[in-house]
C-alpha cells in the first residue's frame, strides 16, 4: 500500500507541476515535495502565503491518495483473502458470532433491534470550504477512474488532463474563509452528503450483509424485510443546537425542519421515477393480481385529474401507472407509514407473478429508504445548556407575578416539588401574548415553532431535547415544563402528561459523570418518564469533550467507560433499555479514532443494538465525502455494532484484573493532569505558546468558540482547546498525565504493571485507550513544541511549564516502550508512516506560523492575520485534524 501512495502521490505532484508551469508560477516548483524524505527549499521565509497554501494542497492531495489506497488495499485483501478478512466489516461480524455460538436462527430476532444513527453537527472543526470540497469530490474520483485498464493512452491522457484542470481550479479556488460561514451554509454542507451520498450507498450496503449473510450459510429469503435487519438512520445537529450559539433562532430550526422535510419527499419522488422507467412490464405477457388491479382502479378513481394521462402515457403497463399515483401520492402528503405500506404491496404484486428479482432490485431498496430517511431525512435534536433554561424560567415566573422567582437560588428539593406540582396542572404559566424576555422568548418561541411543525409534518423529524451539562435532576424536569407550556405534551385523564419526545441529560464533565447515575436513578423513577417510555431505550449522551479538557484523556475515557457500566445496570433495574448516544470528536483526545475499535472497546452489556454517535466537522468529509468510502464507514458502524451487541448478549463478563488498577490510575493521572492546568502562569502560556488567539479569529464555523464570550478557561470549548495544542504539536490533550503515572507504577508497583502488561491484549478497553495515547504522543513534536514556547514572553513561565511538558513527554514514550516490549514502527508501523510523509512540510509551516504569530500579535494587521490562517488550515491538513 505504502508503495501505491507514492506512486499516487508523485503522479498527481507531476500534473501539479505542469499546472504551475502553464498558469506562470514556475518559482513555486521547487517547494512541490517530489522527494518525501527531505524537507523544500528552506526559502520559504521569503515567499508569500503561496508556499503555505502550496504545501496545504499537497498534503490534500496525500489524504485524498492515502484514501483510494486503503479503500484499493481492502478490496484487494477481500478478493484474496475472502469476505471474511477484513476487521469489522460484515463478513468477519458474522464469523465472530458463529464464535460466540449463535446460529443464523438466533441471530434473525436480534437483527431487527441494530439501529445505528450517525448525527452529523457542524462544530468549527471543519477548515475547508464547501467549494473546495466539491473539488475534492471530482479529483479523487478522477484518480478512481485513471486507474482502469481498460483506458487506451488517449484516454489516458484526457483523464490526466481533466486532473490538472480540478487541480487549477482548486490552486484558483484558494482554501481560507474570509467570512465566517453562517448556518445556513453549514446546513447546506451536510445537505449534501444527507440528499446525495448516504440515499445513495443504502442500497450496496445492504447488498454487502446479504451477500455475507449468504456466505456465512444464511438463507436471503429469511432477512428479506426491510424492517427487520440492521439499520442506518441519520440525526443533525445544525439548526437545532443552540448551545452557546446565539445564530440559531427560532426561524432556523423552523426551516431546517421543513427543507428536510421537502428534501426527504423529493428524494422518494426521484426515486420512484426511475422505478417508472424500470417497471415496463405488460400485462399482455403476464396477469397482474386481482388485489393489484382493484387498488389501481380505486387510484384511477381518487386521482381523475391525471387518470386519463397516466392510461395513455403507460396503457397496458400497470406497474408504471401504480408508480405514477404514487408520486402523486408524495406530492398529496401522505404518511411515510402509508408509502411504506404501498410499496410492499408493490413488491408483493411483482413477487405474485414471478418477478421476484426485479422486486428485489428495484423496489425493495425503496423500502429500506423509507426506513432510513422517512419523510424527515434526519432527525432534528434541539439541544440548549441547563443554565439558559434555568434563566428562561425565572424570566417566566416573574412575568407571571410569582414573588419567588429566583428558580436559581432555590435547593434542588424546591426545584423538583414545585416542577413535579406544575406538572399536575393543565394552566400555562404565560397569557399568549407575553414577552417574559430573551431567553424565555427564544425556548418558547422555538418550542410552539416546532408544534407548528408537528402539526403539518408530525413528530418523526424531531429528535431529542438534549440539556448541555446536566447536573441535577431538576435540570432533565424543567424542559417537560416548557414542553407543557407550549402544549408539546400529550394529557391523558389516567397518566397525566405524556411526551412524544425524550429529554435526554448530556453528561459532560468528570463530576458530572460521576453524579450521573444518581440522576438517572431518580430520572426513570419519575412518572411522565416511566409512562411517556414504556418499550422505549432510554438516551443518554456522554460528551467526550469536556471530560478530557477537565480531567486529560485516561481521567476521561475511564470515566466515560465506568459510568456507562453504572447507568447500564441502572436502567436494567427499572426494567428500561439504555441508548447511549457518544458525543465523539474528531481528535483522539475527544473520542475521536476507528468506530469498530471505539465499539469493540465499550464495557460488556451497555451496548444494545441501538446507538446514537456525532459525526463532527472535517470528519464527515473524511468518512462519507466519497461512495466507497462512505460504504465502508457505514458498514463499519452497522456491522460492528452487531458483532458487540451479539458479544455481549452470549458472552460471560470477563473480570479484568486490571480493572481497579485503572479505576486508580485514573484518578493519578486527573490530579497530574489538573497540576499542570493550575500551575502559575499556565493560561498565560496557553495562550503565547499555541495559535489560540489565531484560531478564535479564523472563520471556520459559524458557533463562536466560547460558549458566553468569557476569556477563561472553563468558558473556552473544548474544540479550540484541543485545535490549539495539536496545531502547535504539544497534542496536550491526548497523553498528558499518564507518563508520570505508568511510571511510578512501573517502578515501585511492578506486579500491577504487569497485570497491565499482560492485559492489554486481552481487553479491549485497556488497548484502545494505550492505542488513543500512542497516537498523541508520537503526533507531538518537542523539536516543534519547544519552538512554539519561545513565543511565551515570560521566560520563568515558560520554563516551568515547558519542563513540567518535557518530563512527563519522557517518562510517557519510556513507560509506552515499556507496556508494549517493542518500538513504534513494529507496534503502529502505518501511524509512523503517515506522519514521517508529512514531517518535511510541517515543520516548514510550523516555522512560518511561529513567525506570522509573532509580527501579528504585535501590529493587529487583517493581511497578517489572513497569512497565518492559511498556515493553520494548512497544518490541519497536513496533521489531518483540528479539534
Amino acid at each position: 500500500m505504502d508503495q501505491k501512495i507514492q506512486i499516487d502521490y508523485i503522479y498527481l505532484l507531476d500534473c501539479l507541476k505542469e499546472v504551475l508551469e502553464e498558469i506562470g508560477q514556475k518559482d513555486l516548483i521547487p517547494f512541490l515535495p517530489f522527494d518525501l524524505s527531505i524537507s523544500p527549499n528552506k526559502k520559504q521565509k521569503e515567499q508569500t502565503k503561496k508556499i503555505s497554501e502550496l504545501i496545504s494542497l499537497c498534503f490534500q492531495l496525500l489524504n485524498m491518495v492515502e484514501e483510494n489506497a486503503a479503500a484499493q488495499f481492502r478490496r484487494k485483501q477481500e478478493k484474496e483473502d475472502g469476505f471474511t478478512a477484513l476487521s469489522g466489516l460484515w463478513g468477519q461480524s458474522l464469523s465472530k458470532a458463529k464464535e460466540y455460538g449463535f446460529t443464523h436462527k438466533e441471530i434473525l430476532p436480534i437483527l431487527k433491534e441494530i439501529i445505528c444513527e450517525p448525527v452529523l453537527t457542524a462544530h468549527p472543526t471543519e477548515a475547508k470550504r464547501a467549494s473546495v470540497l466539491e473539488i475534492h469530490r471530482d479529483l479523487y474520483l478522477l484518480l478512481v477512474k485513471k486507474e482502469n485498464k481498460i483506458w487506451t493512452d488517449l484516454e489516458q491522457n484526457t483523464i490526466r488532463e481533466e486532473i490538472k484542470v480540478q487541480l487549477e481550479r482548486l490552486w484558483r479556488t484558494g482554501e481560507i474563509l474570509l467570512h465566517k460561514p453562517d448556518i445556513r451554509s453549514e446546513r447546506r454542507n451536510i445537505e449534501y452528503y444527507l440528499r446525495n451520498v448516504f440515499p445513495n450507498v443504502l442500497h450496496e450496503l445492504d447488498q454487502r450483509f446479504f451477500h455475507a449473510w449468504e456466505q456465512s450459510g444464511g438463507h436471503l429469503d429469511d432477512v428479506s424485510d426491510p424492517k427487520l435487519i440492521p439499520t442506518i438512520r441519520f440525526g443533525n445537529w445544525i439548526g437545532g443546537d443552540r448551545d452557546g450559539h446565539p445564530f440559531v433562532t427560532n426561524e432556523i430550526t423552523n426551516e431546517t425542519l421543513t427543507l428536510f422535510s421537502q428534501y426527504a419527499r423529493e428524494i422518494h419522488k426521484n426515486k420512484c421515477i426511475e422505478l417508472t422507467k424500470f417497471l415496463s412490464l405488460s400485462d399482455r405477457i403476464q396477469s397482474p393480481p386481482i388485489e393489484f388491479l382493484d387498488r389501481l382502479e380505486l387510484w384511477h378513481e381518487e386521482h381523475k385529474s391525471i387518470s386519463p394521462e397516466v392510461k395513455n402515457r403507460n396503457p397496458n403497463e400497470p406497474w408504471r401507472q401504480y408508480c405514477s399515483f404514487l408520486i402523486e401520492k408524495i406530492d398529496n402528503q401522505i404518511s411515510i407509514q402509508e408509502y411504506s405500506e404501498h410499496l410492499l404491496f408493490l413488491r408483493e404484486s411483482l413477487i405474485a407473478i414471478g418477478a421476484k428479482k426485479i422486486a428485489k432490485h428495484y423496489v425493495f431498496p425503496m423500502e429500506r429508504l423509507a426506513v432510513s430517511i422517512g419523510f424527515h431525512l434526519a432527525k432534528t435534536d434541539i439541544r440548549q445548556n441547563s443554565v439558559y433554561h434555568a434563566i428562561a424560567i425565572e424570566q417566566i415566573l416573574k412575568t407571571s407575578g410569582k414573588e419567588e422567582w429566583n428558580y436559581r437560588e432555590w435547593t434542588e428539593e424546591k426545584k423538583i416539588q414545585w416542577i413535579l406540582d406544575e406538572l399536575k396542572t393543565q394552566r400555562p404559566f404565560l397569557l399568549q401574548d407575553s414577552d417574559p424576555g430573551k431567553e424565555a422568548s427564544n425556548i418558547l418561541s422555538t418550542f410552539r415553532s416546532i408544534k407548528q411543525f408537528i402539526s403539518e409534518f408530525g413528530t418523526s423529524g424531531i429528535g431529542s431535547f438534549i440539556v448541555s451539562m446536566t447536573q441535577s435532576l431538576s435540570d432533565l424536569l424543567l424542559v417537560y415544563l416548557f414542553l407543557k407550556e407550549t402544549n408539546l405534551l400529550e394529557y391523558n385523564e389516567d397518566k397525566g402528561f405524556l411526551s412524544p419526545f425524550q429529554v435526554v441529560p448530556l453528561f459532560e464533565t468528570i463530576e458530572d459523570l460521576e453524579r450521573s447515575p444518581d440522576i438517572l436513578e431518580a430520572y426513570l423513577k419519575q412518572k411522565i418518564v416511566r409512562n411517556s417510555f414504556v418499550n422505549q431505550s432510554i438516551q443518554i449522551m456522554l460528551g467526550y469533550s469536556d471530560s478530557n479538557k477537565d480531567g486529560g484523556i485516561f481521567a476521561s475515557q475511564w470515566n466515560l467507560y465506568a459510568t456507562e457500566i453504572k447507568l447500564t445496570e441502572i436502567a436494567k433495574r427499572h426494567h428500561f433499555k439504555l441508548k447511549f448516544f457518544h458525543g465523539r470528536g474528531g481528535s483522539i483526545s475527544r473520542g475521536g479514532g476507528k468506530t469498530h475499535k471505539f465499539l469493540d472497546a465499550l464495557p460488556h452489556g451497555t451496548l444494545d443494538g441501538e446507538i446514537r454517535v456525532t459525526v463532527q466537522g472535517e470528519s464527515i468529509s473524511q468518512q462519507y465525502a466519497n461512495k466507497i468510502t462512505a460504504i465502508y464507514n457505514l458498514e463499519l458502524f452497522l456491522a460492528t455494532t452487531t458483532k458487540v451487541t451479539l458479544r455481549h448478549q452470549r458472552n460471560q463478563k470477563k473480570n479484568h484484573p486490571a480493572y481497579p488498577i485503572l479505576e486508580s490510575l485514573s484518578h493519578q493521572t486527573k490530579d497530574t493532569y489538573t497540576d499542570l492546568l493550575n500551575t502559575e502562569g499556565f493560561l498565560t502560556f496557553f495562550s503565547q505558546a499555541t495559535p489560540i488567539d489565531a484560531i478564535e479569529n479564523s472563520k471556520i464555523g459559524s458557533r463562536p468558540s466560547r460558549r458566553t464570550g468569557k476569556r477563561t478557561f472553563n468558558d473556552l470549548r473544548a474544540i479550540p482547546w484541543v485545535f490549539s495544542w495539536s496545531q502547535s504539536r504539544f497534542h496536550l490533550p491526548n497523553w498528558y498525565g499518564v507518563g508520570s503515572v505508568l511510571y511510578d507504577l512501573s517502578q515501585n508497583k511492578k506486579e500491577k504493571f504487569q497485570i497491565l502488561k499482560e492485559e492489554i491484549n486481552e481487553w479491549h478497553f485497556l488497548n484502545y485507550l494505550i492505542k488513543n495515547i500512542e497516537t498523541g504522543i508520537y503526533s507531538a513534536s518537542p523539536k516543534i513544541y519547544t519552538m512554539y514556547s519561545e513565543l511565551v514572553e515570560d521566560t520563568a513561565i515558560k520554563n516551568k511549564i515547558l519542563t513540567k511538558i518535557d518530563v512527563e513527554y519522557k517518562k510517557t514514550m519510556d513507560v509506552l516502550y515499556n507496556l508494549r516490549g517493542k518500538e513504534i514502527g513494529e507496534v503502529r508501523p502505518s501511524l509512523i508512516e503517515t506522519l514521517k510523509l508529512r514531517e518535511p512540510g510541517l515543520c516548514i509551516l510550523h516555522e512560518k506560523q511561529i513567525d506570522l504569530l509573532s509580527e501579528w500579535r504585535k501590529n493587529q494587521n487583517e493581511f497578517l492575520l489572513e497569512e497565518l490562517l492559511v498556515t493553520v488550515n494548512a497544518i490541519a491538513s497536513g496533521l489531518r485534524t483540528t479539534g
